[in-house]
């Protein structure tokens, strides 16, 4: 699946015209990690599968997540290949589902780094219409330490915000 989801996602981007270059700190990783590449992948909150987040920071859109990822294991059946993702990340609300449309790519939605395929230190989300949504770190892939949270009017969303330990709300 991660290969047909990379496919289309190249077609977006030539359509839109963004340049998808890596980041200067991916030559560093893509040399330390022979076969890793530019990866590239469409998620929804419905199909995330690797690296989940919870549905408040994820949002309720399709995003464009764009990093370095390193091969892991066997190829599968379908010829695919599992993979983890390293470095820092970004990943886009899209504004547009329809092939050829320049603005495909919307605002920044979250950013952040993975290690080992793990969401780790500090990570920012945004909505789709570039106001703040989020901000707080992961430890291991779960969330940890001080979060704020904001609703779409910027006010602070007191449910979500404070101290989490090992992806659950402490405080």
């Amino acid at each position: 699946m991660l290969r047909a989801a990379s496919a289309t996602v190249l077609l977006l981007c030539t359509a839109c015209g963004r340049d998808a270059a890596a980041d200067p700190s991916d030559e560093h990783l893509l040399a330390a990690y022979p076969g890793g590449s530019n990866f590239e992948s469409i998620e929804h909150p419905d199909l995330q599968v690797d690296c989940p987040v919870p549905a408040f920071l994820f949002g309720d859109g399709t995003q464009i997540a764009t990093g370095v990822a390193v091969p892991t294991g066997e190829r599968n059946r379908d010829g695919g290949q599992p993979v983890h993702r390293w470095g820092l990340w970004r990943y886009y609300h899209v504004a547009s589902n329809h092939v050829g449309d320049r603005s495909t790519w919307g605002h920044l939605a979250q950013r952040g780094e993975f290690r080992d395929g793990k969401r780790v230190g500090e990570w920012e989300f945004w909505y789709p219409g570039g106001s703040r949504c989020a901000q707080g770190g992961f430890v291991d892939g779960a969330m940890d330490g001080p979060w704020q949270v904001w609703g779409t009017g910027g006010d602070l969303d007191a449910e979500h915000s404070g101290t989490y330990r090992a992806g659950s709300k402490v405080r």
